[in-house]
């Protein structure tokens, strides 16, 4: 009942500063680290733990784990050095941010290697390593996904270009037929034009019948050139199927 557009935008708003003073905190707390004043760098990531993770987005939260992980390694007493580790790891693990989780799995077992708890170590190791695989298999998964799509791809492109192959060959062979047909018509008219067997009549109906089959034989043969030619001009190609036909 208290939800409404203006509670919102002052959430955002809020949420937006946050963010702002995260970067600044962290980005001077790391630098600091990076030049060993640690004193400085302390104050810093004393401000960066003061902001609330769950008003982080995952990337900030990424960096949050690597300030805890940099805050841990400077601590002079053993308790405050894996408090701040596992802070990391339970953040980490948390958001499910699987390379933080790797990054302080590794931090983990080295800590406890270094204090001789080998259980605890070989344990962290063992996290370490299973979310590497598991990020792995996820990349292996991925590129097997887009090999599987760039063939399907291929393949739709090859049985395409089959397609248009096979039309065009049809196309060709009904060409052919239709031109062998005319052909014989026309051989048959000129032998029996000048024999008496059959009328004028008849010669002159045969005669504009094969003018016609001609016409539209060159018709459906050009068609397809003539509108490339001619870019679909309907008047252009009409006088141009004039000019054949005289």
């Amino acid at each position: 009942y208290w939800y409404n557009e203006d509670t919102s935008n002052k959430y955002h708003s809020l949420l937006n500063i946050l963010d702002a003073k995260f970067r600044e905190s962290f980005i001077l707390a790391y630098l600091n680290f990076k030049k060993k004043d640690t004193a400085i760098a302390k104050v810093y990531f004393e401000k960066v733990f003061a902001i609330p993770a769950d008003s982080l987005t995952p990337h900030l939260l990424n960096r949050y784990c690597e300030s805890a992980v940099d805050y841990a390694k400077i601590q002079s007493n053993k308790n405050n050095e894996l408090n701040y580790f596992l802070l990391a790891y339970n953040i980490a693990q948390k958001y499910d941010l699987k390379q933080s989780l790797i990054d302080v799995a590794k931090e983990l077992s080295n800590f406890y290697f270094k204090y001789d708890k080998k259980d605890s170590s070989l344990f962290y190791l063992r996290t370490s390593v299973a979310n590497n695989d598991s990020i792995n298999n996820r990349k292996a998964i991925s590129e097997l996904q887009n090999t599987i799509a760039l063939l399907h791809i291929e393949q739709i492109e090859k049985d395409d270009a089959l397609r248009k192959e096979q039309e065009s060959r049809k196309h060709n062979l009904q060409f052919a037929a239709i031109a062998i047909f005319i052909v014989t018509i026309l051989i048959l008219f000129f032998v029996f034009s000048h024999t008496v067997i059959v009328s004028q009549k008849f010669i002159d109906i045969i005669g504009t019948i094969v003018l016609l089959l001609v016409f539209e034989f060159i018709n459906l043969f050009i068609h397809p050139y003539l509108g490339h030619w001619l870019h679909e001009n309907a008047f252009l190609m009409l006088l141009a199927l004039v000019c054949i036909a005289a």
